[in-house]
């Protein structure tokens, strides 16, 4: 430590600083001059003030002027240096001293400490902050034990998982209310390096990361949401768990995730379907289009008037059946004008047997799309449900193809066995008119094709 602004090797010059002499009042005061030369009427001025203005300007100069050892010196103190509280403030800028800080706290409950010490919360404000852990979820920050404030997204909306990395100098700014992440900037995605596990119960919450059975989302959109806003798939497979319950929430699959190859996969109780009701009301129980890729299991699902349980569009794909436990869906009572599976310019695949217990508009609804099974398969069919009409295609590229489904019926089945119109088709692979479940003969019209 070297003297400086001091009076250094002035005659009668000390050391130690003298004790404070001045009392000081709740105004603030100001130095006056003598009214004449002659008067002795100015402000009489101590070594005290003097040595007042020399402490601060020194702490300024010793605090700022050094590296973040706080012992070597990048400001050098030299007493004749005019430029040294500029030096250290520019030091002090540069450095970001103010601005950064390092978490201390729990995962999603940051802590941070400032130097100096944060005041306030000032909205505008700008810190950097050194992430201690990866966030699950919904994050808040406290510095300098001015109490905690939410981190937000862009737009308002809560952190998701690993918004926050451990390790991470995370940028955020503060609008008056909550922290934002990056001030508002989008954020990257996260590239998967394993397969995913989320999970989906009636006690959930959208708020929820929905990584773990213990912090599940409420809806599948939500599920569906954030894998497509917030993940680059990379070829590995994200299953969707939901729980057992009644859910009224239908799902709408609008595109292809980034890096998806498997089917985003929503499985229920594959052992007991009927213990997962998905009961959507006026919309799709699940729906797929413009390359959206998705394999349902273990639903009962039903749905209201002039809607499907089931919906691929425009180049949605959806695959029935669970490949690993050989599960399927339940497809009960639905409203007048709807379809237990239709297709509009998209496609559907049944891969495992699965069960009808209750009547629709249609069973196959198709236009201009593709429902198919692969394998021999069984639906089991109970309840006497009536349909308007079992299986309908219209359109140039509308097929129901390949069907080898087994009927195994108990009790009875009413309505049309099928409508073929507008050069559809519907391959049956040669099985006949009467394959189909009803109690009123096909029809076929305008270039359509039953084979």
């Amino acid at each position: 430590m070297s003297d400086f602004l001091g009076p250094a090797d002035a005659a009668n010059a000390v050391t130690v600083r003298p004790a404070e002499a001045r009392t000081f009042l709740n105004d603030d005061t100001w130095m006056k001059d003598c009214t004449s030369e002659d008067a002795d009427d100015g402000t009489d001025v101590r070594a005290n003030w003097f040595n007042g203005m020399i402490a601060v300007s020194r702490n300024a100069v010793r605090m700022n002027g050094k590296l973040a050892d706080n012992v070597t010196n990048v400001v050098l103190e030299v007493g004749s240096d005019d430029d040294l509280l500029k030096k250290s403030v520019q030091q002090l800028v540069q450095r970001g001293q103010p601005l950064y800080g390092v978490d201390t706290g729990g995962q999603g409950s940051l802590v941070v400490s400032l130097t100096p010490t944060l005041r306030e919360y000032k909205a505008g404000m700008q810190i950097v902050v050194k992430v201690l852990n990866d966030n699950l979820g919904p994050s808040r920050i406290n510095i300098d034990g001015l109490g905690y404030k939410d981190i937000r997204r862009r737009g308002g909306a809560a952190t998701l998982y690993r918004d926050l990395v451990a390790g991470d100098l995370t940028v955020l700014r503060y609008d008056g209310a909550v922290w934002q992440v990056g001030g508002g900037i989008q954020f990257p995605r996260t590239r998967l390096e394993a397969n995913l596990d989320l999970y989906i119960a009636t006690t959930g919450s959208d708020a929820n990361d929905g990584h773990s059975p213990a912090t599940p989302f409420l809806t599948k959109q939500a599920a569906w949401n954030y894998i497509a806003k917030n993940l680059d798939v990379n070829g590995y497979q994200v299953t969707i768990h939901v729980a057992d319950g009644t859910y009224t929430d239908g799902l709408i699959a609008n595109g292809a995730p980034v890096g998806q190859t498997l089917p985003i996969f929503f499985v229920g109780n594959d052992a007991t379907p009927n213990n997962v009701q998905v009961n959507s009301g006026v919309a799709s129980c699940f729906s797929a289009a413009n390359g959206a890729f998705l394999r349902v299991s273990g639903f009962r699902q039903t749905c209201g008037a002039n809607v499907s349980c089931v919906q691929a569009n425009y180049g949605g794909i959806i695959y029935l059946g669970n490949p690993t436990s050989g599960g399927g869906n339940v497809f009960g009572p639905c409203g007048s004008g709807s379809a237990h599976i239709s297709t509009s310019g998209g496609s559907v695949y049944l891969d495992y047997n699965y069960y009808i217990t209750g009547g629709a508009g249609y069973h196959f609804y198709n236009v201009a799309g593709v429902i198919t099974s692969g394998a021999a398969i069984t639906c089991f069919i109970t309840g006497n449900p009536a349909f308007t009409t079992f299986v309908a295609a219209t359109g140039n590229t509308s097929a129901i193809g390949s069907i080898n489904i087994v009927w195994n019926i108990t009790g009875a089945v009413t309505g049309v066995r099928y409508a073929v119109n507008l050069n559809g088709v519907i391959n049956t692979q040669g099985q006949g008119p009467n394959y189909f479940p009803g109690n009123a003969p096909g029809t076929v019209s305008n270039g359509g094709q039953y084979v």
